[in-house]
């Protein structure tokens, strides 16, 4: 992995302090991958660890239910600490009153949710980075819906891959993309010979890349 910048470390560095399950070579990538892009959109954000890093981005949509808080707002009024919301909130303030970042509150799970974000940022995500519903059912639909909200030739990227814990995530992946595990492994011992294609989306040939811990993706052959 290439070095980072001086800014994407410091987003590192901060992401680390915030509470959730993610390694440091994976929030390393997300950084790089984050950075300067137009528009990131992430499914599933709790407090807001990944977010962190993200935020290199120009624009990042976070898409989550945080739990029971469908329809509350952000504003002080609706702060209350310890609440999923309202420590994602506390973590980001400045980026939201900024416009930069914005909560999507939201139900993956609802078809009317997944319509209106799709109708939104159709074909608008850069990056699209998907860690909400880690049942097979919910990665599936997860990733159709990111599929609608992608900019063709933008990355397509998950959590959790190959943990036991969360067997639905590959088996979801694998599903939506065969062939995708036996592709991305034997892409350091591919010599020379370009990447596999493992998917085409929108025009876009696409090969499947693990690029530490367990984030798996689909990022767009040159």
């Amino acid at each position: 992995m290439a070095d980072l910048t001086e800014q994407q470390a410091e987003r590192v560095a901060a992401a680390e302090a915030v509470d959730g399950w993610m390694r440091t070579s994976e929030l390393r990538w997300l950084a790089q991958q984050a950075d300067g892009k137009d528009l990131v959109i992430e499914f599933g954000a709790w407090v807001g660890k990944a977010t962190t890093v993200l935020l290199g981005a120009k624009k990042v949509v976070s898409c989550d239910s945080w739990s029971t808080e469908l329809g509350l707002k952000w504003d002080d009024h609706h702060v209350k600490p310890g609440l999923p919301f309202n420590r994602f909130f506390e973590t980001h303030r400045q980026p939201i009153v900024d416009g930069v970042l914005i909560p999507y509150v939201m139900d993956l799970a609802h078809k009317d949710f997944r319509d209106t974000l799709a109708r939104d940022y159709g074909g608008k995500g850069d990056l699209v980075f998907i860690d909400a519903d880690h049942t097979r059912q919910g990665v599936t639909r997860d990733i159709e819906t990111a599929l609608r909200v992608l900019r063709p030739g933008g990355v397509l990227a998950g959590h959790d891959y190959g943990e036991k814990d969360w067997p639905g995530v590959a088996k979801a992946v694998e599903a939506a993309f065969p062939g995708f595990e036996d592709i991305a492994r034997s892409a350091t011992h591919n010599r020379g010979r370009g990447p596999q294609l493992a998917a085409t989306i929108a025009g876009h040939r696409y090969t499947a890349v693990l690029p530490g811990g367990s984030i798996w993706a689909l990022v767009p052959i040159e």
